[in-house]
Formats: C-alpha cells, sequence, structure tokens
C-alpha cells in the first residue's frame, strides 16, 4: 500500500473527480460534465447524488447527442476546488490532483477509473487515454506503474478540421502488453459498460507470453558475467545462444527458473575453495539478485535522430566520471567539450530574444500592459542585464520569476507562478474601474446599477462598461412551448430552488414546455454587452471596492457612454 489509507466514501469520491478532471469544468457554485453514453452518465449523476446529498443533476441534450451532469453548492464546490485544483485548471494545464497521487492504491485507482470513463479508449487490443494536457498523461503513464502497468507515452495525431484553426496537440498513454492489461482490468477496469465489454474480450483472448515484464540485463553482460566464473553459453542448456548475442530479451520467470539457478550452482562450488573464488561468486550472485528484485523494465532504442535547436541546455556530471543522466539515460559527458560554444550560443540566443521582444512588442503601444520575465537562476538577471531590450519595454516589466524547466513544462510553470503579480495588476484595474463607477454615481452622471437599469441601458447601446460581481451565482433559463411555440428567457436568481418540471408557458399557460439551455446570467449578460462593443469587466469581492459594490449595488453596474 502506498500513500494515505482510503476509506470507500474517500474513494467514490476520487472517482468522481477522476470524472470531472476528464469531461468537466468548475464555475463559481458549480461544476457541470458532460458524456454521450446514457448509462455511464446515469452511473456519475448517481455517485454524484450519493456524495453530494442530492445537489447532483441530469439531463439529456438530443441536439447535441450528450447528457450534462451538474452540481450545485457554493461550501462544497469551494471544498473542491481547493482540494483537488488541479481537476479545474484549463484542459492544457489539467494534471493529476496531489490529494489523488498520495493516497493508497485503491484510492488512485479510483481516480483513473473515473478519469478512464471519460477520457479513455479500448480499440485494437489496447487501452489508451488521450487529453490535450501533455502534464496530464504523463502523470498517468506514471500512476499506471504503481500497478505494475506498463504504457507508452507519445503524441496523438489530430484530424484535421477545417472548422478548427491551429488544433491542440494530443498526448496519449497506450496500454498493449497482455500482462499490463490485465492488471489494468483487475485494479482500474471501466464502469462504461462497452469499453469494459471489449476490455474482457482483450483479456480472455490475451496469450500467455511475456512483452514488457523482463529482465533488466543484456545477454552479452550475462554470458560476461559466465565466462568470469568459467561458465559457458552451453551451460544454460534451455536458453537459446540469441540471447546471449542480444537478439531477443528473457521475462524474470525464465531468468528466475533457468539461469539464476546455474550461477548459484557454480557458486557454491566456488565457495568451496574460498578465498578470491568464494568472493567472486558472491558477487556475481548479489548482482543477479539485485537485477531479480528490481522495478527496472529494460527497453530498446528503435532510432537515434540528431535534432539542432536553440535551446539552453545542461550537463548533470557525476564527479570522476564521463557520465550524466538525462532522461533516465545514462550519456556520454561532453561538457567541457561544448563549454565554450554553449557560453557564445547563450549570448547568441539572448540577442535574438531581445530582437524579437523590441520588433514584436514595441508596435504594441499603451495596448501592452506588463512584461513578466521568467527563467531558471541567474539566467533571467543576465538577459535583462545586457542592455538591449528598448527602454519603452523596460518601463513595462511587472517583475521576474523562478522556474525550474526551459521547455513547454516550463512555460506552463511561469503561468501558474506568475499568478500573484498578474492578479496585483488585475485587482488594480479593477480597483479602477469601481472607483469611477462610484465616482460617476455620486455625481448622478454616467453610471446606472441594478438589473433592471442595466439590461435597458445595454439594449439601447449607452453601455461604455459592464460591471458584473463575481459573486452573482444567477442562471438564465431559455425554454420553448410545444404547444404554441413561444420562446422566453427567465432569469433564475435561486439556482439551487429551480425545477425546471415546474415550468409553464406564459402566453398560453400550458405546461408542455421543453427546457432548451441553462446558461449563467454573467455569461449571458457579457454576451448582450459584446453585441453592443461594450467592454466587461468582473469585479472580484476580495477588495474593499469590489465587496462594497456587490453589497451596496447588487453587483451589477455600468458605467455609461451617454446619458
Amino acid at each position: 500500500v502506498v500513500g494515505t489509507k482510503t476509506s470507500s466514501k474517500e474513494r467514490a469520491l476520487l472517482q468522481w473527480i477522476g470524472f470531472v478532471t476528464g469531461d468537466g469544468y468548475a464555475e463559481q457554485y458549480r461544476v457541470r460534465c458532460y458524456e454521450s453514453d446514457k448509462s455511464t452518465a446515469e452511473k456519475y449523476f448517481e455517485l454524484g447524488k450519493t456524495l453530494f446529498n442530492d445537489r447532483s443533476h441530469i439531463r439529456a441534450v438530443p441536439k447535441k447527442g450528450y447528457f450534462e451532469l451538474s452540481f450545485y453548492g457554493k461550501k462544497e464546490v469551494s471544498f473542491l476546488k481547493e482540494k483537488y485544483p488541479e481537476s479545474f485548471s484549463k484542459t492544457v494545464v489539467k494534471k493529476i490532483p496531489k490529494a489523488a497521487q498520495t493516497v493508497d492504491n485503491e484510492g488512485l485507482a479510483g481516480f483513473l477509473r473515473g478519469l478512464y470513463d471519460a477520457e479513455g479508449d479500448v480499440h485494437s487490443g489496447r487501452v489508451s487515454i488521450a487529453s490535450a494536457s501533455k502534464r496530464l498523461i504523463q502523470e498517468v503513464n506514471l500512476s499506471l506503474l504503481r500497478f505494475g502497468i506498463v504504457s507508452s507515452f507519445s503524441t496523438k495525431k489530430v484530424m484535421s478540421n477545417p472548422r478548427v484553426q491551429n488544433p491542440k496537440p494530443q498526448w496519449v498513454a497506450e496500454i498493449s502488453d497482455s500482462e499490463s492489461i490485465s492488471k489494468f482490468n483487475e485494479w482500474i477496469g471501466f464502469e462504461n459498460k462497452t469499453k469494459a465489454g471489449k476490455l474482457e474480450k482483450i483479456v480472455a483472448k490475451s496469450k500467455k507470453f511475456e512483452r514488457a515484464n523482463q529482465i533488466p540485463l543484456s545477454g552479452k553482460y550475462l554470458k560476461k558475467l559466465a565466462y568470469d566464473l568459467g561458465l559457458n553459453t552451453e551451460s544454460f542448456e534451455t536458453i537459446s545462444t540469441n540471447f546471449f548475442r542480444n537478439e531477443r530479451l528473457i521475462g524474470y520467470k525464465t531468468f528466475k527458473e533457468k539461469i539464476l539457478p546455474v550461477f548459484e550452482h557454480k557458486a557454491k562450488e566456488l565457495s568451496k575453495k574460498g578465498g578470491i573464488f568464494e568472493k567472486k561468486g558472491e558477487r556475481t550472485i548479489g548482482i543477479l539478485k539485485t537485477a531479480l528484485s528490481s522495478d527496472l523494465i529494460q527497453a530498446r532504442i528503435h532510432k537515434i535522430e540528431k535534432v539542432a535547436t536553440n535551446k539552453k541546455f545542461y550537463d548533470l556530471a557525476i564527479n570522476g566520471e564521463e557520465n550524466f543522466i538525462a532522461n533516465a539515460f545514462f550519456l556520454h559527458n561532453s561538457a567541457h567539450r561544448f563549454e565554450q560554444l554553449r557560453e557564445e550560443a547563450e549570448k547568441e540566443f539572448f540577442k535574438r530574444v531581445q530582437e524579437k521582444m523590441n520588433s514584436a512588442l514595441v508596435p504594441l503601444g499603451e495596448k501592452l500592459k506588463g512584461i513578466i520575465v521568467a527563467g531558471p537562476g541567474i539566467t533571467k538577471n543576465e538577459f535583462l542585464d545586457r542592455g538591449e531590450i528598448d527602454y519603452r519595454l523596460k518601463s513595462k516589466i511587472m517583475g521576474t520569476l523562478d522556474i525550474t524547466y526551459t521547455d513547454e513544462s516550463g512555460i506552463r510553470e511561469a503561468v501558474q507562478k506568475s499568478g500573484e503579480l498578474l492578479k496585483e495588476a488585475e485587482i488594480t484595474r479593477e480597483r479602477n474601474t469601481v472607483n469611477k463607477f462610484f465616482e460617476e454615481i455620486g455625481k448622478g452622471a454616467l453610471a446606472v446599477y441594478g438589473q433592471e437599469a442595466v439590461e435597458a441601458a445595454l439594449v439601447v447601446g449607452k453601455v461604455g462598461t459592464l460591471l458584473l460581481s463575481e459573486a452573482i451565482d444567477w442562471i438564465v433559463v431559455k425554454v420553448q412551448c410545444e404547444a404554441c411555440g413561444n420562446y422566453e428567457e427567465k432569469i433564475v436568481k435561486n439556482p439551487l430552488r429551480y425545477n425546471a418540471s415546474g415550468e409553464v408557458c406564459n402566453k398560453c399557460r400550458s405546461a408542455q414546455v421543453e427546457v432548451i439551455e441553462q446558461v449563467d446570467y454573467v455569461d449571458w449578460l457579457i454576451e448582450k454587452a459584446q453585441n453592443t462593443g461594450s467592454k466587461t469587466q468582473i469585479i472580484s469581492t476580495e477588495t474593499p471596492e469590489g465587496d462594497q459594490f456587490y453589497r451596496s449595488f447588487g453587483g451589477i453596474g455600468a458605467i455609461l457612454r451617454f446619458k
């Protein structure tokens, strides 16, 4: 067992969170998920009801071919977003929540089951899962190892869609060997009946030979150990000679039953001689037993490609050796040979970046609100000290951030860490907007507040800037009468008490009313503002000004273009 022990209820919650991580997102006081399979949607709807005391809802959306699952609750949603923040991030930066990685195997398996129900697939004798988040799939790839499940990690070819410009890359973890598929079925599996049925068929047809569970020792190395003890390849009668030529691999079971006993028998003979012979035998058996008890997996290199790159890189050297470690491989250390070239390349790289900054950002003028410079160690400071950044850009630098990585992961890390700097800038902008609103209200001039007054101003195009508090949790219900065809949009100020079955047509009083869609009131009003060319500012309640705006003015206001 790895991690904190979980109860059955905690495992159920982790499974629900896994499903949300794959197919859901969070609003202020609501979590929504979408699922095309009816039985799976009903399963997670029932699971949500059990976990959250009937605050879970489900509705079919026939026109779009899916079911919408939603869960309301200010306190509960705040708790979920605080404990599992990684599950409610934007799709491309989602990852397995830390709270799911630090629990026991049963808890982690529950999370993965929910995630695979949402995003997993079974096809061509394989089990796979794909996402636009590279980090999420990498963590799935590693988490599966907790259960002895080996999966490959790669990019997924995205089908072209003329309606989608610059489609986001997809990443996939794929399980293909029979032993790992069987362990996946045993530990994780699917609630989705179709996927579960396909998985059972694969397990039933799987062959009983080893693919991934192979000893991390090469045949040539074992042959060398054998020769050192006075053995040869003929001493291993049932082992093919092509193994000792490194033309094939063998599994742990074969190694334990067919190779280790031969070495142990020889070591026993040498122990009778004592001295260096006995020590040599003990040393060899120690190496073999260490390999037998390890969790290492041997992989063949398919091909090696030389890649030209301008990225900065580091050698992690082992003192006294000519080796370093990169991506779990031991490689030749070329640090001394490239030290001078690397320094020159660094200067040239800084120069190119500064030139790109100047040409791309200077023309933006006042539209450019700020610049954040991120990098590992003192790199960012060296970059800023070179003195070739345009003086107009230097005045826009908001601050610097320390990051660990220099690849795509570093970009995500910089975005995550820049929150405080951006938050300060955003809060300042919010305060200025709210104070401008207060000033206009005080003069009785170009400002209005309240739902009816603001909506009326939007209709005639008076609104210059629309102010909306983030605390507003109203919804707009779009309904259509099946009897007379009347279409209405109704504002619901208490979503938790809303009952769609009680809808009645305001025109013909018929109860045959279909709820077409439910949208957030804030999103609905922003769309109306965009149609009239109005700007929108969402006001947080974390500042005194924002809190006063919500409590005193209802959280809805507008600065007008004209009276």
